[in-house]
């Protein structure tokens, strides 16, 4: 009896059009990068909003399982070091947004 209520209950929020909150958040990035930086992966969706400039001096690590999307006409500009850690059971995904 109990999982029957627990079961109209959900289905009553569906209905009434209550989701879970997304698992991924959208982190956005534009300008330059003075300072070293890690992308984390594991749920994290990157936008590139505008131009990104690695500083010289500078590295930009994107961990494992990241998933990197640039905006239409935009650009990651490396005058430091990019060090991207994906591997073939966890990939870093780029793309453009659509």
């Amino acid at each position: 009896m109990k999982i029957l209520k627990i079961f109209v209950l959900v289905a009553m929020l569906i209905a009434l059009g209550f989701t879970p909150a997304p698992v991924s958040a959208d982190t956005p990035h534009c300008g330059d990068i003075v300072a070293n930086q890690t992308w984390q992966g594991s749920g994290n969706v990157h936008v590139v909003s505008c131009d990104v400039n690695i500083a010289s001096g500078v590295t930009l690590t994107i961990s494992s399982g990241a998933i990197v999307k640039f905006s239409l006409g935009t650009k990651l500009i490396v005058n430091g070091t990019l060090r991207v850690l994906g591997s073939s059971s966890s990939k870093v995904y780029l793309s453009s947004i659509r």
